[in-house]
């Protein structure tokens, strides 16, 4: 008899780190794998990624895994990505600029200028996204109109979920819930926008095929069978954004229930069968494929905290202890952190204002503010979500 296919995996290709877990058809975690991904910030509000490395990072997570793991018994992987981060490829697959992340705000002229092109409302009800920097839709609309060349030499416009699965399979395709924080996506039809695209000077050849989450996009080649460790044929399915994941995750699925998910950036939905628009939220694919988020975000999360111990405290990058010490001290600060108070828009403010030129505002420091009561605020959020999580 053959060995059982009892493991799937679940990829998750964050902003930071790609992280790799295989489950067992009980529950448990058969085994786990993890690497880092670097980020450049090439200039002011910009943000940038070297494709390649989300690649060597997956590579390097599921290597890890697969000796904890006997490829042999994993029937599926599915992909977790960072959203709203694009790479632009030529016909043969290789960039024709680094990725533009979803942290970056040099778009924030052609928010307005796309907004025109397609009228704000009708945008909203689109994509359902207010209009806002974070969407690839500006960032393309930016590339458009400040680097015409490259874009015009770009065979295709791959968000991660796709660049990944092309990587593993040999096809571009991407799950409804990653290809709709793009913003290109027209969400009640379940299909790249024609209104958003013809504003853009595209065609939906330039982009990946949409598949429902859930649903079997390839088999591992045999070249990627070599550099990963996976067994070739290996089933990969459309999996979806790693916000819309994390309220899959945590069962999320009625209106009673909500999520927080603190990342990079703080991120809160709640699920709805109906399709809404607001100003006080953005709309989000669930990962089911059926159904919706109204999600909030916060951009300024666990980046803030990476910012504070890189820039404040002047920790060095081996120096990873700083974390538990600034634990310590804020686990002795009182609520209310002595009065400090923090608008915490590092990046510019998403819901409900939808501001690009919001920025960090610090009230009531004195000689007696320490790092940890600095960092007590942020550090509370995490354990809340960590305790909301698995509950």
């Amino acid at each position: 008899m053959g060995t059982a296919k009892d493991v799937v995996i679940g990829i998750d290709s964050s902003t930071t780190a790609t992280k790799a877990i295989g489950w067992a058809g009980d529950g448990s975690v058969a085994g786990v794998g993890r690497c880092p991904i670097p980020l450049a910030n090439p200039g002011p509000n910009r943000y940038e990624q070297n494709p390649e490395h989300w690649w060597s990072s997956a590579t390097n997570a599921l290597r890890q895994l697969l000796q904890q793991v006997s490829p042999e018994r994993v029937a599926a992987l599915a992909i977790s990505n960072q959203r709203e981060t694009f790479v632009p490829l030529d016909a043969k697959g290789q960039p024709v600029r680094q990725a533009i992340v979803w942290l970056d705000q040099r778009c924030t002229d052609e928010v307005a200028w796309l907004s025109g092109q397609v009228g704000a409302g009708k945008l909203h009800r689109i994509s359902g996204k207010p209009p806002d920097v974070a969407p690839v839709a500006y960032r393309m609309a930016w590339m458009l109109r400040s680097e015409p060349e490259l874009f015009r030499s770009t065979a295709i416009f791959a968000d991660v979920h796709s660049y990944l699965v092309w990587r593993l399979t040999g096809e571009f395709h991407t799950s409804w819930a990653s290809a709709d924080p793009l913003g290109l996506f027209d969400m009640e039809k379940k299909a790249w926008s024609a209104e958003v695209l013809h504003a853009l000077e595209l065609c939906p050849g330039r982009l990946p095929k949409l598949a429902p989450p859930c649903a079997i996009v390839g088999e591992v080649s045999a070249e990627a069978a070599a550099q990963t460790g996976l067994a070739p044929g290996t089933l990969v399915v459309a999996g979806g954004g790693d916000g819309q994941a994390a309220g899959l995750g945590v069962n999320a699925l009625n209106p009673s229930r909500a999520y927080l998910n603190l990342g990079t950036a703080v991120v809160s939905g709640t699920y709805s069968k109906q399709y809404r628009t607001g100003s006080a939220w953005r709309t989000m694919s669930s990962c089911t494929g059926e159904g919706y988020y109204y999600e909030t975000s916060l951009r300024a999360g666990t980046f803030l905290i990476e910012w504070f111990v890189r820039q404040v405290c002047r920790a060095p990058e081996e120096d990873n202890a700083i974390y538990q010490r600034l634990e310590a001290e804020a686990a002795v600060v009182p609520i209310g952190s002595g009065g400090l108070l923090a608008v915490p828009y590092w990046g510019a403010v998403m819901t409900p204002y939808w501001d690009p030129r919001a920025a960090v505002a610090i009230w009531d420091l004195r000689d007696r503010t320490g790092s940890g009561t600095c960092t007590g605020r942020c550090l509370k959020v995490s354990r809340l979500s960590r305790r909301s999580s698995a509950e």
